[in-house]
């Protein structure tokens, strides 16, 4: 059994990830670009979401409207279903302008995607034997 197919435990990094969707997207690239596919989405999770202005001002909502719109789709190609809903709850406030909102949300938005980049770089480590 491959350590995926396991039910994470609570709280384990990958726990935010639907396994079955993750898996399905691994085998759809192939071995071969399996590690490449990792270091990117990696790194997109940090650049969108992870780096997502914690305490955002009236002047940074354009670009979270941006980042939380790429954080919902990337959420999406991995399985991270808990992670998708807070992202697009965190676009549409931040195009609705409503800051109060998107200040309460941002903290989710980062800490989903930093688990969920603890979940890629344990695949990577597992699949290549790097981080």
């Amino acid at each position: 059994m491959m350590q995926t197919d396991l039910p994470p435990r609570p709280g384990a990094p990958g726990a935010a990830v639907d396994t079955a969707v993750f898996e399905r997207l691994l085998a759809a690239v192939g071995p071969a670009a399996q590690p490449e596919l990792l270091r990117r989405l990696r790194d997109d999770f940090q650049s969108h979401g992870a780096d997502l202005p914690l305490h955002p001002a009236k002047a940074d909502l354009t670009q979270v409207r941006k980042l939380s719109h790429v954080a919902v789709a990337l959420a999406g190609v991995v399985g991270a279903a808990r992670l998708q809903m807070a992202a697009t709850a965190l676009h549409d406030a931040a195009e609705h302008g409503d800051l109060d909102k998107a200040r309460q949300l941002c903290p989710a938005v980062q800490e989903q995607s930093t688990e969920i980049i603890a979940f890629l770089k344990q695949q990577l480590r597992a699949r290549t034997g790097a981080a």
